[in-house]
């Protein structure tokens, strides 16, 4: 998306996230630091409470408020020491819990509440460990509290080195060798490999003979990405290693045709023709949610409850009138009619 619409979308969600959760008490940066929280998924929680995606951020409120009420049992990466032992206790294995396919899964087997749970390695990749959180908590079919504003209060250190979860035996690891070719045949030097396991993964860069060698791989489901030379395609594989050696073989289309060029892109007329309209949309939604606030405000500090409830109407009275994300799209389209660019809007 252009950074022009990105910014403005941006800034009106705040705003609209702002007048959901005007109702309820602030969360803060300490109410996240929580020890049934692992320190990846606290980072998580943080970034889908900021009012750039108002969508996450209602999961992310909902989250923390299941947390506080003991709906659920907590957020843990799968090999840490609550889900393991949960999973041993009905005779399975942490690397067993989230099913495959899947980055995270709300775990309701054994007792007490459920517990959610994401798979290792993804924890500092944020466009994977944010989306499973939201998906994983939806599924857990829990109600969700209404939801909060959240307040920078605090910023976290970097996270502690992570223990070995007590009780818990490593899967057995063995040898795994990927092997790249064309679809002629031949071997694709200089393709980079990377693997996603249940310890993190690795990477490699095939050799003379399109081979990348990697000793020890645990048991458990494996993610593997080949990145080819500029000349060939990508392709990505799930497979599960068990205790003995595996050879997974790809097959890359080294002949990928050029695509055709861009037409020329204008950026300098682009921000001339989106500027002056994207300036009204975002003028219309200061005016009407500004006002409104600073009335709930002053009707807050005086503690009048009636006169606060009245003011609160007055946000959703704005959400329904703006519909912003459209009119910023309009914006978008004509702006890019009249410089030949193709970014892309809020709706596309």
């Amino acid at each position: 998306m252009n950074p022009y619409v990105r910014g403005l979308t941006a800034g009106l969600v705040a705003l609209l996230a702002l007048a959901a959760a005007a109702r309820a008490e602030e969360w803060t940066t300490q109410d996240i630091i929580d020890d049934r929280i692992d320190v990846d998924a606290q980072y998580a929680l943080m970034r889908m409470m900021s009012p750039r995606d108002l969508t996450h951020h209602f999961a992310g409120s909902a989250i923390l408020s299941a947390v506080k009420d003991g709906e659920i049992g907590g957020v843990y990466e799968a090999d840490r020491g609550v889900p393991a032992q949960r999973a041993r206790a009905v005779g399975s294995d942490w690397w067993k819990i989230v099913p495959k396919g899947f980055d995270a899964t709300c775990y309701k087997v054994g007792t007490g509440a459920p517990i959610i749970v994401y798979r290792p390695g993804i924890g500092t990749l944020r466009e994977r460990i944010d989306p499973a959180l939201r998906s994983a908590w939806e599924s857990c079919g829990i109600p969700p509290a209404e939801p909060r504003a959240y307040r920078v209060t605090l910023h976290k250190p970097p996270p502690p080195p992570r223990p070995t979860p007590p009780g818990t035996d490593p899967p057995p690891a063995a040898g795994l060798t990927v092997r790249v070719i064309t679809t002629a045949g031949g071997p694709v030097p200089g393709a980079t490999v990377d693997t996603l396991d249940v310890n993190g993964g690795d990477t490699k860069d095939t050799d003379g003979a399109g081979t990348a060698a990697f000793a020890e791989v645990p048991e458990g489901l494996v993610d593997i990405t080949v990145t080819g030379p500029s000349q060939c395609n990508d392709d990505y594989a799930e497979v599960w290693m068990g205790t003995d050696p595996l050879t997974v073989e790809f097959t890359l289309d080294c002949n990928v045709a050029t695509p055709a060029p861009a037409p020329k892109c204008d950026p300098d007329k682009y921000t001339e023709v989106f500027d002056p309209c994207g300036r009204e949309v975002w003028n219309g939604a200061v005016k009407c949610l500004g006002g409104a606030y600073g009335d709930y405000a002053k009707c807050a500090r005086s503690k009048d409850p009636i006169c606060a409830i009245k003011d609160l109407k007055k946000f959703w009275q704005c959400k329904e009138e703006l519909d912003h994300k459209r009119k910023i799209q309009d914006c978008n389209d004509k702006a890019n009619a009249a410089s030949d660019c193709n970014y892309k809007g809020p709706l596309d």
